[in-house]
């Protein structure tokens, strides 16, 4: 499978998990779903951009910008894990804006052929 179906794949799949964190924070009123999702996205992508911090200074400033919004729902996540008051506006507004970039990350995987990633 190449790098393209992969990356599809995960996207797919991010998607999916996006709707059942929702369904079930809908049915069970509980935003236990959606925090963890949301902490567990925000997590792998800051610690590899933890990890790839070199690279980063070489990128567009909006990507940069896009790291930085990363590692601040990451804190906000792991303070509401930790019982620390968070609004949960704050915590909708994040899961939806990692629902709204994996639609739109799947949009342009199945528009577009990727030939690298980076």
């Amino acid at each position: 499978m190449d790098q393209d179906k992969i990356v599809t794949v995960v996207v797919t799949v991010l998607l999916l998990a996006h709707i059942g964190a929702f369904a079930w924070a809908w049915r069970t009123k509980e935003i236990g779903a959606v925090l963890g999702l949301t902490l567990l996205i925000s997590a792998a992508f800051s610690l590899y951009w933890l990890v790839e911090v070199s690279a980063l200074f070489g990128m567009a400033g909006f990507f940069q910008a896009f790291v930085a919004f990363e590692a601040v729902v990451f804190l906000t996540c792991l303070l509401a894990v930790f019982r620390v008051p968070v609004p949960r506006g704050i915590i909708w507004s994040e899961f939806a804006f990692h629902l709204l970039l994996s639609c739109a990350a799947l949009y342009f995987m199945l528009t577009f052929k990727m030939t690298r990633l980076f």
